[in-house]
């Protein structure tokens, strides 16, 4: 029985690895970079301990590089969530909410994560988490796991996945068990 343990981590470990010890990791981060401007829909599942159902929200993004990242849910409420500079703002109705993220840390696993995964930014990435890289098929996921200790205690993992250049979905672990996922359906661009 533990052989069969210790050839399922080998194995395991062969077919995933630290960001900076996978090799297609940089070129894929490369790749994603010389596309500067993205536009999609997006449809999110939110799921929590705490509700008896899942919550559905369905949106647009935007992104411009290098660090201009929007978020525009526009059901079941109509609210707008604005990465730019460092700043996070949120716009409910008549009413604006703006947040430095270096005032805040640990809104940095929810805020950043795709925010650098879209500019390519692998420096940005290794800064704030652990990353690991998988490969298979075409297919991509990146897993963050946040370095600071508050985030850490906010959220326990970040995965993006995709295709090529094209981000197809966002999940995001929290360490209270909430959880969101999020389908991402990329337009076409020049």
């Amino acid at each position: 029985m533990r052989a069969v343990v210790l050839l399922g981590a080998v194995l395991l470990a062969a077919n995933s690895a630290t960001a900076t010890d996978a090799p297609g990791y940089e070129a894929l981060m490369a790749e994603i970079a010389q596309h500067p401007h993205r536009r999609g829909s997006f449809v999110e599942q939110r799921t929590s301990p705490l509700l008896d159902h899942p919550v559905t929200a369905r949106g647009e993004l935007r992104f411009d590089a290098p660090d201009r990242l929007e978020k525009t849910t526009l059901s079941p409420r109509h609210e707008t969530l604005l990465l730019e500079h460092g700043v996070a703002t949120i716009v409910r109705g008549d009413r604006h909410f703006a947040l430095s993220l270096s005032d805040h840390p640990e809104l940095v696993p929810l805020l950043d994560s795709i925010r650098a995964t879209l500019a390519g930014d692998s420096a940005a990435l290794a800064a704030n988490f652990t990353p690991e890289f998988t490969e298979q098929d075409g297919d991509w996921t990146l897993t963050l796991t946040p370095r600071d200790k508050r985030a850490a205690a906010l959220v326990k993992s970040v995965r993006i996945g995709g295709t090529g250049a094209t981000l197809k979905r966002v999940t995001v672990e929290r360490a209270n068990g909430d959880r969101s996922q999020m389908d991402v359906q990329e337009e076409a661009g020049p």
